[in-house]
């Protein structure tokens, strides 16, 4: 009896152990299947309206002490898969804030671990830049850089009015990027970005084009109005003080021209064919009977009745703060 109370003992615990790590593989099957899941687009938090929701929720006491606050100000990165570390979040965050003060574009920027299947990035990256209304409303100058770590794509969405980030500029920041996140050195990868950002408005801005001096088109056009305006001043000049540039000014001026055969006397006076007597007073068939049955009233009665209005269609171009309608570039690594 004893020896079955023993047995009996056992075999529940063997079945309590199996059900334990039965649990745990379950646990750590639905974790993996949520991280395959990836984000959708209207669930990414958007860190000037929620930025302890853009951070991961385990570390939000690091975070705070990084900002030496109680409470996280708004951001311009979503981090939260914490793919960047407290410390240089705060330090992108205010480059990104200074660029966007001097610049009056904005930029965002989204790092997770992946994406829904769902969704390809490029209309993740569009959504979210829409639902976040990134850039100014009257210029649509805004700029979203998208990186999903574990689907090892990245993505620009841009605003029409960012005609600084050109597919060269967004290649090129690609390209540096690259080895970076080959090292999984998410830090320094967007640090990267936000350089190659700031580099582009530098040199291809048009307030840094106006500010270093006029476009290679407006000095063409002021030196050729110049020269026109001097040839003008010269001829007048020439004809009104050189005796024998006078009779060319008093020509244009007068408008005189040498007598011709049509200018000869009585040339219009004569009597020709039409001016015969009767020509236009004989009476006409054609044109004399009633006018209602007519072709000349026919046709004058179409001529006077007012004419079909066309439809127009006004067209408005994106421009809104909330609208993608710019370039946009994707890279895998």
């Amino acid at each position: 009896m004893v020896v079955l109370s023993f047995c009996y003992f056992f075999v529940v615990i063997f079945a309590c152990s199996e059900v334990e790590s039965s649990a745990h593989t379950f646990y750590a099957q639905f974790s993996s299947f949520m991280d395959n899941a990836g984000w959708h687009s209207v669930d990414v938090p958007n860190p000037r309206k929620n930025p302890s929701k853009a951070i991961p929720a385990d570390k939000i006491d690091e975070y705070l002490a990084v900002y030496n606050a109680t409470v996280l100000p708004a951001s311009w990165i979503c981090n939260p898969d914490g793919y960047i570390s407290a410390r240089n979040y705060k330090g992108a965050n205010d480059d990104i804030d200074s660029f966007n003060k001097e610049t009056t574009s904005e930029l965002g920027i989204v790092v997770i671990n992946s994406i829904d299947p769902n969704e390809n990035i490029s209309e993740f990256a569009r959504k979210v830049f829409n639902n976040w209304e990134i850039g100014s409303s009257v210029s649509n100058n805004g700029i979203l850089f998208v990186l999903s770590v574990n689907d090892r794509l990245m993505q620009f969405q841009n605003g029409a009015g960012a005609k600084e980030m050109t597919q060269t500029v967004m290649s090129n920041i690609f390209d540096n990027v690259k080895p970076l996140l080959r090292d999984a050195n998410y830090d320094r990868a967007v640090t990267t970005v936000i350089e190659g950002v700031k580099n582009a408005f530098k040199h291809q801005s048009p307030n840094n084009n106006n500010t270093n001096g006029l476009s290679t088109v407006g000095t063409i056009s002021i030196v050729i109005s110049v020269v026109l305006v001097v040839a003008l001043v010269l001829f007048i000049f020439l004809c009104c003080c050189c005796p024998c540039c006078a009779p060319i000014l008093a020509c244009f001026s007068c408008g005189s021209r040498s007598s011709g055969y049509y200018d000869r006397p009585g040339y219009y006076d004569r009597p020709g064919y039409y001016d015969r007597p009767g020509y236009y007073g004989r009476p006409d068939p054609f044109y004399d009977h009633p006018p209602h049955h007519g072709f000349h009233e026919h046709h004058r009665h179409h001529e006077s009745s007012p004419a079909a209005p066309r439809s127009t269609t006004t067209y408005n171009s994106f421009g809104g703060c909330s609208t993608a309608g710019g370039s946009s570039a994707g890279s895998s690594w």
